[in-house]
């Protein structure tokens, strides 16, 4: 019950990133055995981390909507992706966590990662590219896939 109290007393925003830290790190952090004084180092971390990212996210929009014309979707999908890149997050968390948290930070994203679907094998990274029915097989050696291509107007 003092629990709930206290989580009622919070500000909404402290709220929001307690929710989306646990979504986006909850399992990680349950995996460590560390006592509860270095789990609040690493909880600090990851928030930093976080917030770095969060703010560098919304420099580049902003930037870009100063200057939509400076900047392509592809160029924005690729500075976005590099905000997040796991080994940028790994260098940044470099400076907290030690080399076994580290590992086991760095062996979390890698099966975060393989649990993500990924068009990148069927595409050259552009946007989506779908699998064309010689990709695609049932259990009876048929493709019923159709392929999907993007519709590009005539100018």
């Amino acid at each position: 019950m003092r629990l709930l109290k206290q989580l009622s007393e919070l500000d909404p925003v402290v709220m929001g990133e307690i929710i989306a830290l646990n979504a986006q790190y909850g399992e990680f952090l349950k995996s460590l055995d560390v006592d509860e004084q270095r789990r609040e180092i690493i909880i600090n971390a990851l928030q930093n981390m976080i917030n770095g990212q969060n703010l560098a996210k919304s420099d580049t929009i902003q930037q870009m909507q100063v200057d939509p014309q400076a900047t392509s979707r592809g160029d924005l999908r690729r500075q976005m992706r590099a905000i997040t890149d796991p080994a940028k997050q790994l260098e940044t968390l470099a400076f907290d966590l030690s080399e076994d948290e580290l590992a086991a930070f760095a062996e979390y994203q890698q099966n975060k990662q393989s649990l993500t679907p990924s068009f990148s094998r069927f595409g050259t990274g552009n946007g989506p590219i779908f699998p064309c029915r010689d990709q695609i097989r049932n259990g009876s050696g048929q493709s019923p896939a159709i392929q999907i291509s993007p519709f590009v107007p005539d100018n």
